[in-house]
């Protein structure tokens, strides 16, 4: 018999910086993402999702972590993982999915953390982004959620809120994709869609990394608005190569405040993105 992992913690895994991207070339693959979640007066944050080397797409003894039995108060609100396949000798249930790295060809990669809870409600639930700083992580992360049938963009907000109810299943669907990956090899998989892929960090103090991808050269403009519609800077204004490219937003001469990053190809391309500089 393996031995039992307690189920109250998440162990840290491999790699640290003192910044959140770093080059590809040094990113192990290593990454998770830890979930806080509370309901009205009932909070829970064992929940997480990642990528770790040795990891498989089902239960790894010692990384998965097992649910917990529910508190002596029966009041509870958790997000859970059903390894209904995993094989498991601890039980059908888990709060946190690690999986293997990202394959070479692969950017991107989906979880389903069921909702659980001891009565119905407002849910809000907390993604720490910041985390990903302790690992070598490339730029290029960006994380989306969809439930109920909404979709959240977590690079833009952290926290979520949905309703929560009793009476029907309620799963929140997370995927995960790492642009850089596909633009660190040999530039062979080139963007399908003009987009704005993530700003990193935000919010950020004073400077962010906005990546965008464009799937073919064009001629492009890249302003940042503040609320007022009044442009404070010019980010491109030229000809840019196919491909994934990085460029730096540095906000040093602004007052804090939420901001506007507005990508523009004539034909093409019209995005918007949001971001907060907190000073």
């Amino acid at each position: 018999m393996r031995a039992r992992r307690d189920s109250s913690a998440v162990d840290g895994m491999p790699g640290s910086s003192d910044h959140p991207y770093n080059r590809l070339d040094e990113f192990t693959g290593d990454w998770m993402v830890p979930i806080t979640m509370s309901l009205g007066t009932m909070h829970n944050s064992l929940s997480g999702f990642g990528c770790r080397n040795g990891a498989t797409a089902g239960w790894d003894n010692g990384v998965d972590v097992t649910e917990p039995p529910l508190p002596p108060s029966g009041n509870f609100v958790r997000a859970r993982v059903d390894g209904d396949s995993w094989d498991s000798p601890f039980g059908r249930f888990f709060v946190t999915d690690i999986r293997a790295p990202f394959a070479d060809d692969q950017v991107t990669d989906s979880w389903d953390f069921i909702i659980n809870a001891s009565e119905s409600g407002t849910v809000s639930m907390t993604f720490d982004l910041e985390a990903l700083g302790q690992y070598d992580m490339p730029e290029g992360f960006h994380l989306t959620a969809t439930v109920n049938g909404q979709t959240f963009d977590i690079n833009e907000d952290h926290t979520i809120t949905f309703n929560y109810s009793s009476d029907a299943q309620v799963i929140v669907h997370l995927v995960a994709t790492l642009s850089s990956l596909s633009a660190g090899s040999d530039n062979s998989a080139l963007p399908t869609e003009y987009s704005i892929v993530s700003s990193y960090p935000n919010p950020f103090n004073p400077t962010t990394t906005i990546r965008f991808g464009i799937p073919e050269a064009a001629d492009m403009k890249m302003l940042v608005y503040n609320t007022l519609g009044e442009q404070v800077m010019t980010l491109i204004d030229g000809r840019v190569e196919a491909g994934y490219h990085d460029v730096k937003f540095d906000a040093s001469l602004l007052s804090s405040g939420m901001y506007f990053i507005e990508a523009n190809v004539v034909g093409k391309m019209n995005e918007v993105k949001r971001i907060v500089l907190i000073r």
